[in-house]
């Protein structure tokens, strides 16, 4: 369900818990782009949308990720759970609001692509794009732990 951007907290925590909110003071802080992404579903189906939110690098440094920080885990309201490497996650976006989708010529695309906030960054799959999200939170993982078993794929 698409969320009221004005309303939606998505709760950041490293060694510090922010909080992310499209409100004035959060944009000044952390700063707010427009961004255009490229989605590619598991389905086969491409979406191209135009997200405006708060850039993850300047959140994840206030939230004060550890050093051996090696993936994020991104839950959603629906208790959909992807765990993401760290590096990608740094040129992501917590898009607060869908300013644009490009349907294509695709008379069955439904309207679950406006869904926010959305967690958003250009080399990610589909899976992991995680929509309503509501909490990003560091984690250090061993070279022996699979990030899999943190997930939950709804």
């Amino acid at each position: 369900m698409t969320h009221d951007s004005a309303a939606a907290t998505v709760t950041v925590r490293g060694d510090r818990t922010i909080l992310l909110a499209d409100t004035p003071a959060v944009r000044e802080e952390y700063g707010w782009e427009s961004r255009r992404f490229t989605i590619h579903c598991h389905t086969g189906r491409i979406v191209t949308g135009r997200w405006a939110g708060v850039p993850l690098g300047p959140a994840i440094e206030a939230a004060d990720f550890p050093d051996d920080t090696t993936h994020v885990l991104a839950t959603g309201g629906d208790g959909h759970r992807a765990c993401i490497e760290i590096g990608p996650t740094l040129d992501g976006l917590v898009g607060f609001v869908c300013e644009e989708i490009d349907r294509g010529h695709d008379d069955e695309f439904d309207d679950d692509w406006r869904d926010t906030p959305r967690l958003l960054s250009p080399d990610i799959d589909s899976a992991r794009t995680v929509r309503d999200v509501v909490a990003i939170t560091a984690l250090s993982l061993t070279s022996e732990e699979d990030p899999e078993t943190y997930e939950a794929i709804v």
